[in-house]
């Protein structure tokens, strides 16, 4: 029985991983007026609003509900292109690390935008 309870604390750091990121990008992109939230400050031309759009932006409180109520274990339902996940806890594992990349993006266009620094946390 411990290898489960320590199984579930895993997964909820996991989770809290997530949340963590999540408030991260909240943070950074708080307090940006109208111009910065659609203005490119690098060659690949995507914007603030354009990247939290790719996050996911309000599908985060859909995924919240469905990780309270769903074991990392399980297999992921539905198609997911050519690549099937194994589990659940791939799915956050990959959202975790694609969050973060994009919280160091928007922490430096966020000081290229007004100068504003350190927002992101952790």
């Amino acid at each position: 029985m411990a290898g489960n309870h320590e199984s579930e604390a895993d997964d909820e750091m996991l989770r809290a991983f997530l949340r963590a990121q999540r408030e991260s990008v909240v943070a950074i992109v708080d307090g940006l007026d109208e111009e910065a939230w659609h203005r490119s400050v690098v060659p690949t031309g995507w914007t603030p609003a354009g990247l939290l759009e790719h996050l996911g932006g309000d599908q985060c409180a859909q995924s919240e509900s469905v990780l309270a109520t769903t074991p990392l274990s399980a297999p992921p339902l539905g198609k997911h292109g050519r690549y099937e996940p194994p589990n659940v806890r791939w799915v956050v594992l990959h959202m975790i690390e694609e969050t973060a990349r994009h919280v160091g993006h928007l922490d430096i266009a966020r000081e290229l935008l007004d100068g504003t620094t350190r927002l992101g946390g952790r």
